[in-house]
Parts: C-alpha cells; sequence; structure tokens
C-alpha cells in the first residue's frame, strides 16, 4: 500500500464513486476512512521540487495541465481531498504513476510591473472525472523524497441552497515571492515590488500552499466534522463569473482575504441583498481592489495590483484601497482593519447575544491569544451592527487598540458576521467556544 513516498497505491485508497451534485452529502463524504500518513513533512519543501496548475478551480470531469520540475530521477503526483475523514484529514483520490523528472528554468519577466510567470512545459494533465467537490491539495513529491503541495477546488454544479467557501486565491499570490518579487517587496523592498503576479508559478512558502494551510484548512476541517453542506470556489471564479454564488445561503470567507476585485465585491454585496448570509473568519478583509488579466494559460491568470493610482495606467479603477475608492470595507464586514502586528485575548461583552447560546461564555470571558497578527475594529455608529465582542489589542509595542466580533443585519434580513482576529482561524478552531460559535452561525 501507499506509504507517504512511495509510488505504489492499494485501491482500497481511490476514490469511490462520488454522489451527483444533487445529492452529494459532506458527511457521507467523510465517514470514509481518510488517508494516514499523507502531510508532507516540512523538511522536505526545498526548490528542488517545485509544481504548479493551469487552473485555480474546475468542475469535476474537466482537465488541468501540471506543471512540475525536480531534479531528482522520478516524481508522482497525489490528489488529496481534505476534510475531517474521522480525524486523518484527507483522503487520497488519486495518484500517478512515477513521471521521468526535469528540471525546467523557462519564465517570462516583465521590466514594467516586474512579473515573473514560468513557461513550463506540461508535465502530467490531470483528469477529474469522478473527483468529489471539495477542497484539495496535489501532491508533488519526487523520488528523492523532496516534494510540494498546490490548493485546488473541484466547484459543486450548482451552489444552490449551500454554505459556499471562498478560498483566497488571490491573496495567496500577492503574497508569492516566486520569481523575485511579490505585491509588497521585491528585492530593494517595497519600491521594488511587483505591480502584477502571476499564477503561473509555484508559491514559493508554506509547503507551496501558501496561506491555505493555515487560515483555511482549520475552518474546512470543522465544517467538514459538522457536516454542514459545504461546497467551494476560488476567488477568482466570482471575480470571472458571479453566478458561480447565485443561490448560495452563505458566503464563508477564511482567516486572510485581502485582496477582491471590484466585481467580486460587487457580487457578493449584491448576493447579501439578496439574501446570501456573509461569515468572515479572519480579518484585513477586501483591502486591495486588484483587477485580473488573462496569462497564456487563459483568463484571471494575472494579478494587477499597482496600489497607486498615480502609477496604475488604468485610472478610471485603479488598484488601490477600497476605502480610498469610497468603499470602506466597513461596508462589507462590519469592521474596519486595525493594524499589524496585533495580539491579544478574545473578551465576550454581550454573552446574552444567541450566537453565544450554549457556550458557556459569560460578560469578560476570555479566550487567550485569539486576536491578531492582524484585527478589525467595529464603531458603534455603524447601521445594523451589534458588538458581541469587544478585546483590547496591542499592536507593536506602543499601539493600543479595541478588536471587534461582530453581526451586522442587512435589510434583506441577511447577516454579516466578522470575527475581527485572523487568530479565530489559527487559534480559535482549537476553542471549544470558537467551534460552537462557528456551527451556530454556518
Amino acid at each position: 500500500c501507499l506509504s507517504d513516498w512511495s509510488s505504489d497505491v492499494c485501491s482500497s485508497d481511490l476514490a469511490t464513486t462520488p454522489a451527483r451534485a444533487d445529492d452529494f452529502d459532506v458527511a457521507i463524504e467523510n465517514s470514509q476512512p481518510g488517508t494516514p500518513g499523507w502531510q508532507l513533512p516540512a523538511k522536505r519543501f526545498t526548490r528542488d521540487t517545485e509544481a504548479y496548475l493551469s487552473r485555480a478551480s474546475a468542475l469535476a470531469g474537466e482537465q488541468i495541465d501540471l506543471y512540475a520540475r525536480c531534479k531528482a530521477d522520478t516524481f508522482t503526483v497525489v490528489a488529496l481531498r481534505v476534510g475531517y475523514y474521522q480525524g486523518t484529514g484527507a483522503r487520497r483520490i488519486y495518484a500517478s504513476d512515477p513521471i521521468p523528472c526535469k528540471y525546467q528554468t523557462g519564465s517570462d519577466r516583465d521590466s514594467t510591473t516586474r512579473l515573473v510567470r514560468a513557461t513550463w512545459k506540461t508535465s502530467l494533465t490531470l483528469d477529474t472525472t469522478d473527483w468529489p467537490e471539495g477542497a484539495y491539495l496535489i501532491k508533488v513529491v519526487a523520488s528523492d523524497k523532496s516534494g510540494t503541495y498546490i490548493n485546488f477546488i473541484v466547484r459543486s454544479p450548482s451552489n444552490l441552497n449551500r454554505v459556499v467557501f471562498v478560498s483566497a486565491h488571490m491573496t495567496f499570490q500577492a503574497y508569492n515571492m516566486w520569481g523575485g518579487a511579490s505585491t509588497y517587496r521585491g528585492s530593494g523592498g517595497f519600491k521594488t515590488r511587483a505591480r502584477a503576479v502571476s499564477f503561473d508559478r509555484p508559491q514559493s512558502k508554506t509547503l507551496g500552499a501558501s496561506k491555505f494551510l493555515s487560515y483555511e484548512l482549520p475552518i474546512i476541517r470543522r465544517a467538514e466534522a459538522l457536516g454542514i453542506p459545504i461546497s467551494y470556489v476560488a476567488d477568482t471564479d466570482i471575480a470571472l463569473d458571479p453566478s458561480v454564488i447565485d443561490g448560495a445561503t452563505t458566503l464563508l470567507f477564511g482567516g486572510h482575504i485581502e485582496y477582491w476585485t471590484q466585481r467580486e465585491r460587487d457580487a457578493v454585496m449584491a448576493a447579501r441583498s439578496n439574501g446570501t448570509n456573509l461569515i468572515f473568519f479572519g480579518a484585513n478583509t477586501a483591502y486591495w481592489r486588484a483587477r485580473l488579466e488573462r496569462s497564456p494559460l487563459g483568463p484571471g491568470r494575472t494579478l494587477v495590483v499597482y496600489k497607486s493610482t498615480a502609477t496604475d495606467p488604468d485610472k478610471k479603477r485603479p488598484t488601490i484601497l477600497f476605502r480610498s475608492t469610497g468603499q470602506p470595507e466597513s461596508e462589507l464586514t462590519g469592521g474596519t482593519y486595525r493594524c499589524f502586528p496585533a495580539r491579544g485575548d478574545f473578551t465576550v461583552t454581550n454573552p446574552d447575544h444567541w450566537i453565544f447560546n450554549g457556550t458557556g461564555a459569560k460578560k469578560g470571558s476570555t479566550y487567550d491569544s485569539i486576536l491578531g497578527p492582524e484585527v478589525d475594529g467595529a464603531s458603534t455608529s455603524t447601521p445594523r451592527l451589534k458588538i458581541l465582542a469587544s478585546s483590547f489589542t496591542r499592536c507593536g509595542k506602543k499601539t493600543k487598540t479595541y478588536a471587534s466580533f461582530s453581526i451586522m443585519t442587512d435589510p434583506s434580513g441577511a447577516r454579516t458576521v466578522n470575527v475581527g482576529t485572523m487568530g479565530w482561524a489559527l487559534r480559535g478552531f482549537k476553542q471549544s467556544t470558537s467551534e460552537q460559535i462557528g456551527r451556530a452561525h454556518v
């Protein structure tokens, strides 16, 4: 049978025929045995083995190209659907035969925007037929045991009456330093940052899965353990086709989803006006307005973020802070981004609200170290908003502020919950109260 690094596969480990979209059941999927030993050890993540995909998401049955390079003799590819799986955390859906390694180096560079795009040849085409809908890690492991992850989404054909988890692929790329520059810095700091970054390249950090492992995976596991009728999209899916969220009961966002296009924000605001609830399990949400452009691999594969009206060639829709366009993040989330680096304890101030039912929380109850590394604060003057937890927060060595857990009710009746801290995803789901609040909310 398949060990962590073997290319042999047990037939019992592979996917059974998944349910159709209209009767797919997360609880039934997670009742299946997971795959022990699926995790990629951190020490095995090196530049010697890297990979990326041609798409961030697909419907089951569509084909996805994988581009890889490695210095060993061969590599294998394993597709892991992540979830609860009786505590195992993932189930292997596909495993390839060994593939000869090639160390590809081709790339395109734009001196004006500092964009770097890998131009590697296809190493493997993945056929997603019979892959159950869900969130995935594609694990690429070379015969010298070096490896990497790629996070990927298999969408449901319909999100009607579903809780839809929105994965932050634009934010993942904004922080990606592969090729020498992210949207934050280049070799000379902020001044040499990239004004555009490509999805056509590997991820430089966090085992190749960027912020997915820390800011999204804990929420996904908890939701699937509870059997919530959840489905998944990438944020780029909404930006390219807002209809993908039609009919959703709730849109669920992870711990760090900072970069949005105008079209995505408009679509989410419209969904709420039509009765869709919003839950933000993080902070610093919808902070930067970005644009998506094509790459040679397809639409939406280039993220443009000049962070300056003066330098952005598109003066009608410059890529700047949403709040600088008259669209503060508080209109969407109920909270305003406060600071980094933040630290503090989550403190309940309104325990009589229904959201705390069954948690045992009392006024003044605190939960250690859930605040940070970034936090949002809410204002009592925000229309139809209630602050449920107001927590003292230190930012750096001198700054003091408050982080807010809030709920806002739209005229449509839809609710918007903002937990106000990235630490809810990082640490909060280890606290029984936060798990119960998350369950009640979703």
